[in-house]
C-alpha cells in the first residue's frame, strides 16, 4: 500500500496477518470517456478483523485503497482504514460505516470509530526517470487526506537512484520520517498520531504497530545500498536512526 519497500505509514509490514476478506483487480482498470485521465486504475479493499486489543475488544478494521497512474512518470495512490465495533466501539451500522469510509460526520458528531488516511506517491524524474525516482507517503488520523492539516500530519518522503554512476548493479534508497510535528508542546486530543480516545489499544494488530514502526512521537531517518549479483541475489548495507 506504499511506493516504501516498507509499506505505507497507513498499513505497513510491521504486523502479522489480519483475517479479512479482501477484494481487488488483480489487472488495473483501463476506464475510458471521462476518466480515461487517470490512467491504470487499482482498487483494493478490504474487512478484517484486529486481534489483541484490551480495551475494545476484537474491533474490526476496514480498508480501501485507490491507485491511478495518471502519466508515466507519475502513480499516486489514495488510502483509508476505519477501526469499528468491537466491545464497547463504536456499534457497527449502516450510518457508522457510510461516516466511517466517507469521512463524513454524522449528524453533528466526530466520524465514529478511528480512521485513517494516506496518500502515496512515486515519481520517475522526466529526463532522468531511469536513474532517480521520488516517492513517499503521508498519513493523517481523522483527517480526510493529509493534505487537510499538512502541519500536523506526518510526512514520509524518500528518494531512490536506481543506479550509481559508474557501478550499475548498485543503487541507492534514502527516507526519512517524524511523527513528532508539535515542538514539544502537544494536545493529546488534537495532535498525537496513532491513538484515538475510544480505541485505546491504539494502532494496532496483536500489539503491534499497524502503521509505519516509528510510532507515536518518533523520529527516523534510514538509507541503503543494495548490490545486485544476479536478480536473485543481492547484498545489502543499511543504516537506520530512529528516536
Amino acid at each position: 500500500w506504499s511506493s516504501s519497500p516498507d509499506g505505507s505509514m497507513l498499513w505497513s509490514n510491521n504486523i502479522e496477518p489480519v483475517t479479512m476478506i479482501r477484494i481487488v483487480n488483480a489487472e488495473p482498470l483501463e476506464p475510458g470517456g471521462p476518466l480515461r485521465f487517470l490512467g491504470a486504475v487499482r482498487i483494493d479493499q478490504f474487512v478484517g478483523q484486529l486481534e489483541g486489543h484490551w480495551y475494545v475488544a476484537k474491533p474490526y478494521i476496514l480498508g480501501q485503497k485507490l491507485s491511478v497512474r495518471p502519466f508515466p512518470f507519475l502513480e499516486l495512490g489514495f488510502g483509508r482504514t476505519l477501526v469499528l465495533g468491537g466491545t464497547g466501539g463504536d456499534p457497527v451500522t449502516v450510518g457508522n460505516v457510510a461516516s466511517g469510509v466517507s469521512g463524513i460526520p454524522a449528524s453533528n458528531r466526530s466520524v465514529p470509530g478511528d480512521n485513517h488516511s494516506a496518500i502515496d506517491w512515486y515519481f520517475r524524474v522526466p529526463g532522468l526517470r531511469n536513474y532517480i525516482v521520488l516517492y513517499g507517503d503521508a498519513y493523517a488520523d481523522d483527517d480526510g487526506l493529509p493534505l487537510q492539516n499538512p502541519r500536523k500530519n506526518p510526512w514520509r518522503p524518500g528518494i531512490y537512484l536506481t543506479r550509481l554512476p559508474g557501478i550499475s548493479r548498485l543503487d541507492l534508497h534514502v527516507e526519512g520520517v517524524s511523527t513528532d510535528q508539535t515542538n514539544g508542546a502537544y494536545s493529546v486530543l488534537t495532535d498525537l498520531n496513532y491513538w484515538n480516545q475510544t480505541y485505546r489499544d491504539g494502532y494496532t494488530n496483536e500489539g503491534f504497530l499497524i502503521g509505519n514502526s516509528v510510532g507515536r512521537y518518533g523520529r527516523a531517518v534510514r538509507g541503503w545500498v543494495t548490490y545486485r549479483f544476479s536478480p536473485r541475489n543481492t547484498l545489502r548495507f543499511e543504516y537506520k536512526n530512529s528516536k
